[in-house]
């Protein structure tokens, strides 16, 4: 993709010099614009901040589902209108935790173990906090 970018862009320069030149008479060289020193990937757009939720989604999970605190989590991250749909789930929690993940929101593994420091879920917390470090 660059580098059809690449090639459009020197088409169009070698146009408008000409062009230039033609129409003022002028012959001065068109200068480019410097070239990015970054270069996205996609990756850059694919990171969530929940990279580290394979190494305990299992074990918070274990504990929400039996605690029924997913129920509080789904409503602290906004995902309380898909409760009936997640209470029919075999691991409601796993799925919460999952769509967060792949929904793009603005939380990480340190703000989810935040979250439920602060409903009291302390186990599932320090759960999240020791694959932090």
């Amino acid at each position: 993709m660059s580098f059809l970018y690449g090639e459009l862009l020197q088409t169009l320069r070698t146009l408008l010099k000409r062009y230039i030149s033609s129409e003022y008479n002028i012959d001065e060289e068109i200068k480019s614009e410097p070239e990015d020193e970054y270069e996205s990937t996609e990756e850059d757009f694919l990171e969530t901040g929940m990279e580290d939720l394979p190494k305990y989604i299992n074990e918070v999970s274990a504990i929400l589902d039996r605690s029924d605190a997913w129920r509080e989590l789904a409503k602290r991250l906004h995902q309380d209108t898909l409760l009936n749909w997640y209470e029919k789930l075999p691991s409601p929690t796993s799925v919460l935790l999952a769509q967060v993940k792949d929904s793009h929101d603005n939380y990480s593994s340190r703000s989810l173990a935040m979250i439920l420091n602060d409903m009291g879920e302390m186990e599932a917390a320090n759960i999240i906090y020791r694959c932090l470090d």
